[in-house]
């Protein structure tokens, strides 16, 4: 995982690398990859690896690719993207935000949505 984050940021910095670890991550499915790893580092409360999960997903949102973005902001990935990003080495303590969206944020319908694919984008979005 080191050398993935170490790879992930030595990327941003160059448009031709950034583009094609973008099309790496597109084509190999990688991201979902990562975040089968995210959960056996979770089970295992492996820090370091977590670390490192949140520096290379933090990576993939700077590369600002749509295709991407579909993946990690897909009902399947979100929850998982959300807690990766929960293990900011920065922080002396790792924050609950897939908590926060499950138990505390509420989504409040102001005007009845009959579409139930427009009613799931907003879930999605919000």
């Amino acid at each position: 995982l080191e050398e993935i984050a170490e790879l992930v940021a030595s990327s941003l910095p160059s448009p031709l690398r950034r583009e094609k670890l973008a099309l790496a991550l597109e084509n190999e499915g990688y991201i979902k990859k990562l975040l089968e790893i995210f959960h056996v580092c979770e089970d295992l409360e492996n820090t370091e690896g977590l670390h490192h999960l949140y520096e290379i997903i933090k990576g993939i949102f700077l590369l600002n690719r749509t295709a991407l973005f579909e993946v990690m902001f897909s009902e399947e990935c979100i929850m998982d993207v959300i807690g990766c990003l929960e293990y900011d080495p920065s922080l002396s303590q790792s924050r609950k935000h897939r908590e926060f969206l499950t138990k505390t944020a509420k989504f409040k319908e102001v005007i009845p949505i009959s579409d139930p694919e427009l009613k799931q984008k907003i879930h999605q979005t919000y």
